[in-house]
């Protein structure tokens, strides 16, 4: 059973060839490419909008698994590409961003790197009341709260740089058509300037 992250889009998939001759049955994402598509459960109900959600990358600065986050110097250039978006911000919405922290810091300071743009926005605690709250959800990263927010129709816009979060071609395509649509952004100024 599919379970979690960019797992089947991502190109590092090792595991889910390996998982596939394993099992009996295999579910994962609804693409024609999936032997039993199930699709993505919705999990979130809409409540009150009020903040401008951005969930960060799980900071894994070292490789613990075989997918195609960026670790090391990537992981450096990764989050210097998301400085780009908060620098871009204008004060109004600025005031209206909360970064969701993740629980463990995996050796990157999240609090101290997130502070200087957003102030004290931002805290670990219940993702799911943050989301259902939300006037819009910003994805840092390429995982798995993106794919439950569009399921669970909340505003969703995904934002990282395509070089450093490798997607497989079969799934590829489908950011360029989010791209063209406003879903997806590569480019933190033009991200900044469309929710200004």
């Amino acid at each position: 059973l599919q379970h979690g992250g960019n797992y089947q889009t991502d190109a590092n998939g090792a595991l889910v060839s390996y998982e596939k001759i394993l099992s009996d049955y295999w579910l994962g994402w609804s693409i024609s490419q999936t032997d039993s598509p199930v699709g993505i459960k919705k999990i979130y109900k809409k409540g009150k909008p009020k903040h401008i959600l951005y969930v960060p990358t799980t900071n894994w600065d070292v490789p613990v698994v075989d997918w195609s986050h960026p670790y090391g110097k990537k992981f450096k250039a990764h989050m210097e590409h998301q400085s780009h978006f908060f620098k871009n911000l204008g004060c109004k919405t600025r005031d209206l961003i909360h970064v969701n922290a993740e629980p463990n810091d995996r050796g990157f300071n999240q609090y101290e790197y997130y502070t200087r743009y957003v102030g004290d926005s931002i805290s670990k605690g219940d993702l799911r009341e943050r989301v259902e709250n939300s006037r819009l959800v910003i994805s840092g990263y390429s995982g798995t709260v993106m794919f439950h927010t569009l399921a669970s129709d909340i505003p969703t816009i995904m934002y990282w740089d395509r070089d450093l979060w490798r997607w497989t071609p079969e799934y590829d395509d489908i950011l360029d058509i989010l791209k063209n649509v406003n879903l997806y952004f590569d480019d933190g100024h033009k991200l900044s300037s469309f929710i200004e």
